[in-house]
């Protein structure tokens, strides 16, 4: 049985009109809208308190261990605030990297001259632009867990005192212990759904179990069976392909039964497919989970790329591969003609389309030498 779920391409939304808002969303988002106003609330409540000209926070990027900009009060020029956003920061680097690192806060009272920490291009241009001299940067900590940090400026040399300090270093707990709290009522809640959702799952088993002792025409069942999983999975597409030389191709998907759906698992005489993730669960006798088709590491005019050269790329590749030797293996064709190649991205070691048009011909024999063609608007010859 196999199940297929969508994937939503990612677009960002139109921008709120409050100022927190102004940091896009975007995919991996650090912190929540609600999260988001606490922490630019902080921000102003930094620079207001402190005189200062500005305060910004970067927050960690828990996948990638790296700070990333999260927002700012004070940096009003839209050009300086959209490269300012797209500054990554290393733990141990520059003034926010070594507050995260070493959990304290970091001052400086002449930036541009001060040589106790590792400077970095991004920061440096930042402090040039705004005539930075004075910075003071508080770590964001709530239990033993560090969040990011959060900065305060000044042009003036030594604009910060020790009642500053700790001023600033209240408000980025303050903020991360917001963060901290939301995240802990988050879990809570998808704990909650989850004992929901098994329940559920549970109960539907029960009554198919109980079904089938009543079922006495075994289509029935397994039509009941694939409507009961596209319900519990959320699924657009779930569907059972049996599997028996001579059976013929028939199939059951929560849109109906029969040979007219087609086959994903097995050929038109019932026998299963070696390729695919349906083909490798039969052959392995094991679920296969597939969650790569799609990279949002390379774009296409319609949405993320097909994964043909990140994790787990090798299925979506034998896929496409087997597919392409199955139309000239089954149907004796002579060639394929490739839509849109300029938009198969590979970065990997052997092309994507170099590997197809190899594979397809040693599939059908050295007596016959199929033509691929590329449909690719570069006109590239050595393709």
């Amino acid at each position: 049985m196999a199940t297929t779920r969508a994937r939503r391409t990612r677009h960002a939304p139109a921008e709120p009109a409050s100022a927190p808002a102004d940091v896009p969303v975007e995919p991996g988002r650090l912190v929540t809208p609600e999260n988001q106003a606490i922490l630019h609330h902080a921000l102003e409540e930094a620079a207001r308190l402190l005189r200062s000209d500005g305060a910004i926070a970067y927050l960690l990027d828990p996948a990638t261990g790296v700070l990333r900009f999260a927002d700012d009060a004070g940096i009003t020029d839209d050009n300086r605030r959209r490269w300012v956003r797209e500054l990554k920061v290393e733990p141990g680097v520059g003034m926010f990297g070594r507050a995260v690192a070493e959990r304290r806060i970091v001052l400086s009272d002449d930036y541009p001259n001060d040589p106790s920490f590792q400077h970095f291009e991004g920061a440096d241009r930042l402090v040039a632009t705004l005539r930075i001299h004075s910075f003071l940067v508080a770590p964001m900590i709530a239990g033993d867990r560090v969040f990011g940090a959060m900065g305060t400026y000044s042009p003036r040399i030594a604009a910060f005192g020790e009642h500053d300090q700790a001023l600033v270093k209240a408000l980025a707990d303050h903020a991360a212990l917001a963060i901290a709290n939301a995240e802990l009522i988050e879990e809570l809640a998808g704990s909650r759904a989850d004992e929901r959702r098994r329940a559920t799952e549970e109960r539907a088993l029960r009554e198919i179990a109980a079904r089938i002792t009543a079922i006495r025409d075994p289509s029935e069942l397994l039509q009941d069976v694939v409507d009961e999983a596209a319900r519990l999975l959320h699924a657009e597409r779930v569907r059972i392909d049996l599997i028996g030389r001579g059976a013929g191709r028939v199939g059951y998907t929560f849109l109906g039964a029969g040979p007219h759906i087609g086959g994903a698992a097995v050929d038109e005489e019932g026998e299963p497919y070696r390729h695919g993730a349906s083909g490798k669960a039969i052959e392995e006798r094991r679920t296969i989970v597939v969650d790569d088709y799609f990279t949002d590491r390379h774009a296409t005019p319609w949405g993320d790329a097909v994964n043909y050269d990140g994790r787990n790329c090798d299925r979506v590749r034998e896929l496409v591969i087997q597919n392409a030797c199955y139309w000239l293996r089954e149907y004796h064709l002579d060639g394929l003609r490739l839509d849109a190649t300029q938009e198969i991205v590979d970065d990997g070691p052997i092309p994507l389309l170099r590997e197809l048009a190899a594979t397809a011909r040693a599939a059908v024999g050295p007596q016959r030498r199929p033509i691929v063609i590329a449909e690719d608007s570069r006109r590239d010859a050595l393709l």
